[in-house]
């Protein structure tokens, strides 16, 4: 060797040392991290509060099943004590009592900062369901639904019950994304290793809770309950061994009301969100609001008829990837032994559904049209289809021209006879009225007409989504016609609100007929409907009331309203 080799030597053996110190320091810090990583974390610090009571509201039945289930239930085999109650289902009940909890719960994939949570009414019947699968020790399960209505604060939830009263026999994991925890003995630990990951994967005692996504998603033999929509990638593979899925509701707009205080938001700009945004509580709630209506502008000037009609009949889930989400959201279609396992899709708020109208009507009219009245055996659009005809038939009352919707009296057998014909005659000016409550229209508005005198032609029709038992009230001077737009052949009547519709009227001394106003070529075999009660399965006591209803049908032909419609 000579002296520069060794040189070279001492240099090369100095570099390999400070690398191995390097190393070695690496090695160190990397530990403490996961030392760190690893320090259990008090139950305590991440949910600071109990269950609390956070108010009382009245509430009618329709507004509590409303909010718990939202979609269509009529298949639900839910209690029905009130089907021989006769007070109207809409009249204010019993103090529904709505709590919250407090939490600083870092395992989320947003919003992953100190803040309160709403306990929706949902929430609780979701939770009983879960717990079911577990008990079941179904692998997979999907908790979905439209964009930000709040699946993630719906898994916090859970992620508190089951810390709160953990499953005797069982262990909790909880991931998103990179993160894994698992809850021991009141406290969270951080799941660090490879290899202690792989413990849990393999222990079919394990309860893992995801929110959003999980870098483990698969091969997992416990029990996995997915919170996610609908866009996630790897949602369908991951569902397709069990294949159990439930939808959550987008928000009621009581419901949101009722949680402003919550959000620090007030009643009115919830009420205002709400038109724009329907259940959406990520947009109702969020205080950069400028740019979700910028986005909402946007997704109406960009809704195309082909895109919406296949989203809407193909039922496809509505995700954050695509503009419509902002218009149509995801309704649970519960089935007669499963809440909230199937879906449909439809439009977020009666003011979405108006102006998506409007752009259809003026892009692709026939197209429109066409869509109402062809795809009558397409379940999966009768809500959206019904919405755009009920629109219609608002526009057909409030554009200027006389109209005659022909018609029959309607017997139990379909059967009519040219006696039986019937008919309500539209004037070219019809005056524009909305209401809340029946209570909020005038007795004046009802003054009759006087033999020789001008007719006053008034039409009122609910700001609600869903005003129970009709969708407008028509005053031609003489009779109130109680009017129902459907496009379904068998469109059953709430009883509890026709029984407050009838003394409504008898208070103000009018006389009133009750009419389906249908497609055109739907009438000659439309039939007598049955009543409902206030959870929608056909009541078995109608009342005196109900019995004596005498219903009719009028057609509409499907043909564009005038460019010169008024608007409510």
């Amino acid at each position: 060797w000579s002296a520069s080799d060794n040189a070279k030597g001492n240099t090369k053996r100095t570099l390999r040392t400070r690398t191995h110190t390097a190393q070695c320091e690496k090695s160190t810090e990397a530990h403490t991290a996961k030392r760190m990583k690893m320090s259990p974390v008090p139950r305590a610090k991440w949910f600071t509060s109990d269950l609390t009571v956070f108010c009382s509201v009245e509430l009618s039945l329709d507004e509590w099943l409303a909010m718990t289930y939202n979609g269509t239930f009529q298949n639900l085999s839910l209690n029905d004590k009130e089907m021989e109650d006769n007070e109207p289902s809409n009249e204010p009940g019993p103090a529904r009592t709505f709590q919250k909890f407090d939490m600083d719960f870092p395992v989320l994939m947003n919003d992953n900062k100190k803040t309160s949570v709403f306990v929706r009414p949902c929430y609780d019947e979701l939770f009983k369901l879960l717990l079911k699968d577990i008990e079941k020790r179904n692998q997979s399960v999907g908790v979905t639904g439209s964009p930000g209505i709040g699946k993630s604060r719906f898994y916090a939830y859970c992620v508190f019950r089951l810390t709160q009263q953990p499953i005797h026999g069982r262990i909790m994991v909880i991931e998103c994304a990179k993160l894994s925890f698992v809850f021991e003995d009141g406290e969270f630990r951080q799941i660090s290793t490879e290899e202690e990951l792989l413990q849990y994967q393999f222990n079919k005692n394990v309860i893992r809770l995801i929110d959003g996504l999980s870098n483990h998603l698969f091969s997992w033999t416990g029990v996995s309950i997915l919170f996610t929509s609908p866009g996630y990638s790897d949602y369908k593979t991951f569902l397709k061994s069990t294949n159990v899925e439930y939808v959550m509701p987008p928000w009621t707009q009581k419901e949101l009301s009722i949680a402003a205080e919550i959000a620090d938001i007030s009643i009115e700009a919830v009420n205002d969100r709400f038109d724009v945004f329907g259940g959406i509580a990520r947009y109702v709630f969020s205080k950069q609001v400028d740019g979700h209506l910028r986005n909402a502008t946007e997704a109406y000037s960009k809704v195309s008829g082909l895109e919406i009609f296949n989203v809407v009949s193909r039922r496809e889930e509505v995700n954050e990837k695509m503009f419509p989400h902002r218009l149509l959201h995801m309704f649970p279609q519960h089935s007669s032994s499963q809440a909230y396992c199937r879906f449909y899709v439809t439009f977020g708020s009666n003011n979405i559904a108006e102006k998506v109208y409007d752009k259809l009507m003026n892009d692709c009219m026939d197209a429109l049209t066409a869509f109402m009245v062809t795809n009558a055996e397409d379940t999966s659009s009768s809500g959206f289809r019904g919405k755009l005809f009920e629109i219609f038939c608002h526009r057909l009352w409030s554009s200027s021209g006389e109209h005659r919707l022909i018609g029959k009296l309607l017997h139990s057998d379909s059967q009519s006879s040219q006696e039986d014909e019937y008919s309500i005659s539209i004037p070219a000016q019809v005056e524009l009225r909305s209401f809340s409550k029946l209570s909020e229209i005038p007795v004046s508005e009802f003054a009759k007409n006087l033999p020789g005198a001008e007719a006053k032609a008034v039409y009122f029709r609910p700001k609600q989504k869903n005003f129970a038992c009709i969708d407008a009230i028509y005053w031609n001077g003489q009779v109130c016609y109680l009017l129902q737009m459907t496009i379904s052949n068998d469109h059953g009547i709430a009883h509890e609100s026709l029984v407050k519709i009838h003394n409504w009227s008898t208070n103000l001394g009018i006389k009133y007929e009750y009419v389906f106003v249908v497609p055109k070529r739907q009438v000659e075999d439309y039939k007598v409907q049955k009543f409902l009660t206030t959870s929608r399965h056909v009541h078995k006591k109608p009342s005196k009331i109900a019995q004596g209803l005498v219903q009719y049908a009028v057609g509409v032909e499907m043909f564009p309203p005038k460019k010169d419609s008024k608007q409510l």
